[in-house]
């Protein structure tokens, strides 16, 4: 009897052990659950249910076109402030806005269509954030929101400023933004001096002539050389003739071909030629943008180097162009002036009176002649 008493209890203390070692372990699975759950609850929220996107890296050219783009917007606000405070140069600092902003249009970033979605940075959606590369250097002017004055003699600094920043950011720039750096930061030069002709102040550097507006837009680009022929700009670059007997035709795509791009000769593939001329009228203007920050930066070195590149390029697309346009001159007909002046003697052949044929001399060696004084033939 005490046998099976003590069987029963230590059955009945295992069954209770048992059983609060089973609600402990469905308790552990439980929390462990909630846990997990609690954790995929939180890295969503962080991931999906966060306001600010992360930061994007831009690359140091994508960072020039941002600080080109909001410098531009701000002088071309400056500009018309000082328009509308001074009537007497209106029209100047007016059309100085309008160059300034197809400048900031050109140099900006790709958005993206009107469709898609908003809150991302520039590549994905809105506006791109404000520069962030750093401290600006003297080069950079202040923005339109101080509370600086806008006045014309201010704005003529803030446009060589300008000018300089974006003619030594082109040097480092990849090639596409380098070309309108380089052109916005030369036409930026050129409103400076406009300006400070009309204000009577000394530019201490020769004029630089550049693109306008108009050839900055989008359709265009800058494919257009520059203007004016009073400036070294005019002066013909291209060592293949071609590109300079086109600097004065227009721009790309202007209409039909005229006559005077390929005077005299036959076209090639009509886009074959479209496409060479817009190429050799775009390696100039590099050409000459470079040329530009070379003179006005205090390292030439890289400037020059790259103007050399781009030469090279507009020679190479001058030379193609060349070959769609070769000349088509009659062929003329040979004259006597062409045969040599004193013919080749031979003595008479006593079967034939046929001289030897002119392709038969240079091969075989020429006959003596005769000993005796009897005539000879020509």
């Amino acid at each position: 009897m005490i046998n099976r008493a003590q069987a029963g209890g230590q059955q009945e203390r295992g069954d209770r052990v048992a059983t609060a070692a089973g609600t402990a372990l469905r308790w552990s699975a439980w929390l462990v659950g909630l846990f997990i759950v609690v954790l995929l609850a939180v890295g969503a929220w962080l991931l999906l249910g966060s306001s600010e996107p992360p930061a994007r890296v831009y690359s140091p050219s994508e960072q020039a076109q941002l600080d080109a783009e909001g410098r531009y917007r701000g002088l071309a606000a400056d500009a018309r402030a000082a328009a509308a405070a001074d009537p007497a140069l209106a029209e100047r600092l007016t059309a100085i806005a309008s160059d300034l902003e197809a400048q900031a249009a050109a140099v900006s970033l790709p958005r993206p269509p009107a469709g898609a979605p908003a809150g991302k940075d520039g590549a994905t959606g809105a506006s791109p954030p404000a520069p962030t590369s750093g401290a600006p250097t003297s080069a950079a002017p202040a923005p339109s929101s101080t509370a600086a004055p806008a006045d014309p003699v201010r704005l003529l600094a803030m446009l060589r400023d300008s000018s300089l920043r974006s003619l030594s950011d082109a040097v480092d720039a990849e090639p596409g933004p380098a070309r309108v750096l380089a052109s916005a930061g030369a036409n930026q030069w050129r409103q400076a001096v406009l300006l400070g002709a009309a204000l009577g102040v000394g530019t201490e550097l020769p004029a630089a002539d550049a693109m306008t507006a108009d050839d900055l837009g989008p359709e265009q680009g800058p494919s257009v050389g520059p203007a004016g022929s009073a400036t070294p700009s005019s002066e013909p670059a291209a060592s293949g003739g071609v590109a300079s007997r086109d600097a004065a035709s227009g721009p790309t795509g202007a209409g039909p071909a005229r006559p005077e791009d390929c005077a005299g000769t036959p076209l090639g593939p009509a886009a074959d030629r479209q496409a060479l001329l817009g190429a050799t009228r775009a390696e100039e203007q590099a050409r000459y943008g470079y040329e530009v920050a070379a003179a006005l930066l205090p390292d030439p070195a890289p400037a020059l180097a790259l103007s050399a590149a781009h030469r090279a390029a507009a020679d190479t697309a001058a030379e193609r162009l060349a070959a769609l346009c070769e000349t088509a001159a009659p062929r003329r007909r040979v004259t006597p002036s062409d045969r040599p002046s004193a013919p080749i003697r031979v003595p008479p052949c006593a079967n034939s009176n046929r001289t030897t044929p002119s392709s038969m001399r240079a091969s075989s060696p020429r006959s003596a002649p005769p000993s005796g004084p009897g005539p000879s033939r020509p």
